[in-house]
């Protein structure tokens, strides 16, 4: 063999030996490494309380070389380190180790939705490749002392919903490269720093939720990334809204509802022609709306300034809010009509307006865009007729007119109007008869029609089963006629108040298949013949109301079934003056027992 031919064989075998050997102890790093890993994440779960969560079964050492597939790991592309842990919504309570810390090589870091208390790991600097960090939604407590300066790559920090203290850091505002920043739903007390101005890259900053105080720093107007700001909620601050929150041009979504604020609503907010929401609901703030704050904001959809002094009429401009569903007036001092540009915005669903002193007459086209599911007029000057158009798209769920000067009937097709929950709208002065099928719709969980003018019968309907209403009052009206024996049908029934009517005839047996009624009021009608001795069949029931009627015969013994009756009235009836020996048996020490007169 030629001399050339030996030093390259010789070469070649250095190569190999060079190569197996680094690829040998590159595999031995790896092995250590994740090894290394394997150990920090075991140590971590051991401050979990027991039991812990059955998802973290494969953190198990023995296992360390399947690392990367662990429960809530993820690796880098080299699998040769952990690059995030989210253990999110675990259901995993107890402390959470300092250990953690020793990953040093995480960049999302998440726990949020558990159980976790005590401190959170001050040593969190060490975690210097860190951009996301969400530990929301636990019971994490003391100040966040934090050292924030070696935290310079952090994008997002959550600690929403925690027992954090003390006041706000300040350390914040040296992570440069934040956009997310959530303090809210915690204890953190003081001022809002006016330094929180400087966060410039900020997209969504909530406060909301704390104890804070003092003023809203107009220097948070200078962040004008924002599209999310949360402030209210348990904060009490002083003065106003901020004039400054004008330059906020990019804001989506603002929430500065309860948390004391007073004075008018800046007209400066209606420069925010992105805002889709405006929640300045239970505050103190007075004046009337600026008109140019609701005809710019053509995005608007949710606009709560319920709970305020607030005055003037309704502007005209909200012609302008065509993509507005929700509108929250309520508790205020509006007065005028209700306009009717209101009434015709082609998305509104819920429409609150109680409590204030609105006069004039409810809009005819209410409801007739089909979208309508919440209203609630109650407690105004309203007169007029219901528009007929309220449940034209078959949604409406809510219909609240009570306390207002409204008469004539009330419209046919509520009767059809199966998706109705709750219906209040005593103390007006409608007439007519209840509208067919009404009393037997499906979803009723709630009717009043108390302190009105209604005529007519108690619908008879043996086929419909109203199994969820819980309330019907249908007291001091002039409805007539027997009472139907598909009364029996409402076994939901809690409260049924038929008082102060023209009802005739005899009570139906069938009452007593209303075994979850409470309260029963029949007084002040013309029923007669005999009190039904299946109303001993209503067990639950504490109070028991038949007095002014005609009833004769004999009290029935069945009532002393009833052993949590506290009040019973059978007084001014025609009733057999003697009192069955079985009702002595009633325990109740505060029962009152009213004899025929």
């Amino acid at each position: 063999m030629a001399a050339s031919d030996i030093r390259l064989v010789f070469i070649s075998s250095l190569l190999l030996i060079f190569l197996t050997s680094s690829h040998s102890a590159s595999s031995h790093d790896l092995f250590l490494r994740r090894q290394r890993q394997a150990s920090i994440l075991v140590s971590l779960k051991q401050a979990f309380e027991t039991p812990t969560s059955s998802s973290l079964n494969t953190w198990n050492v023995s296992n360390y070389m399947s690392l990367c597939s662990w429960t809530a790991i993820k690796c880098d592309t080299n699998n040769r380190s952990i690059i995030s842990l989210d253990i999110s919504n675990f259901n995993i309570s107890g402390t959470l180790s300092p250990v953690i810390t020793h990953l040093r090589t995480l960049v999302n870091l998440s726990v949020s939705g558990n159980t976790l208390y005590g401190a959170f790991p001050r040593e969190i600097h060490k975690l210097t490749s860190l951009q996301f960090l969400n530990i929301s939604t636990n019971q994490f407590n003391g100040s966040l002392n934090w050292e924030f300066s070696r935290l310079k790559e952090l994008v997002v920090l959550d600690a929403y919903n925690n027992d954090f203290s003390g006041s706000l850091p300040l350390g914040v505002t040296q992570l440069q490269k934040l956009t997310h920043l959530d303090f809210g739903g915690n204890y953190f007390s003081g001022k809002i720093p006016p330094s929180y101005g400087s966060l410039e890259q900020l997209d969504s900053l909530s406060l909301a939720g704390n104890d804070l105080v003092g003023f809203i720093p107009s220097e948070l107007g200078n962040l004008t990334n924002l599209k999310k700001l949360l402030l209210g909620y348990y904060n009490q601050f002083e003065g106003g809204i901020p004039p400054e929150f004008g330059k906020l041009v990019n804001l989506v979504h603002l929430d500065l509802a309860s948390c004391g604020l007073e004075g008018p609503i800046p007209p400066e907010l209606g420069n925010l022609n992105k805002l889709d929401t405006l929640f300045l609901q239970t505050n103190q703030l007075s004046g009337s709306i600026p008109p140019q704050l609701v005809g710019n904001l053509s995005s608007l959809k949710s606009l709560d300034l319920s709970n305020n002094g607030l005055t003037g009429e309704i502007p005209v401009e909200f012609s302008a809010l065509e993509d507005l569903n929700l509108l929250n007036l309520f508790i205020n001092k509006f007065h005028g009509e209700i306009p009717r540009v209101v009434a015709e915005l082609p998305n509104l669903e819920v429409l609150k307006l109680w409590q204030n002193n609105f006069t004039g007459t409810i809009p005819p086209k209410l409801g007739q865009n089909g979208k309508l599911t919440e209203l609630d007029l109650s407690t105004n000057k309203l007169t007029g007729l219901v528009p007929k158009f309220l449940c034209s798209g078959r949604r409406l769920k809510i219909l609240i007119l009570l306390n207002n000067f409204l008469f004539g009937p009330l419209p046919e097709d509520l009767g059809k109007c199966e998706t109705l929950s709750r219906v209040r709208l005593g103390q007006n002065y409608f007439s007519g008869s209840i509208p067919i099928g009404f009393l037997y719709l499906p979803q009723l969980s709630l009717v009043e029609l108390q302190n009105n003018y209604l005529t007519g019968l108690f619908e008879e309907e043996r086929s419909k089963l109203p199994l969820k209403l819980g309330q019907l009052n249908l007291s001091n009206n002039r409805l007539s006629g027997s009472l139907p024996s598909s009364i029996g049908n409402f076994s939901s029934l809690n409260i049924l108040l038929l008082n102060g009517n023209r009802f005739i005839g005899n009570i139906p047996s069938d009452i007593g298949r209303l075994k979850n009624v409470l309260k029963l009021d029949m007084s002040r009608n013309n029923f007669s013949g005999p009190i039904p001795p299946e109303i001993g069949n209503c067990f639950l029931l504490t109070y028991l109301d038949l007095s002014q009627n005609q009833l004769s015969g004999p009290i029935p013994s069945q009532i002393a079934q009833i052993r949590i009756l506290n009040y019973l009235n059978i007084s001014w009836n025609h009733l057999n003056q003697s009192l069955p020996k079985e009702i002595g048996s009633l325990k109740e020490p505060n029962i009152r027992r009213f004899l025929p007169q």
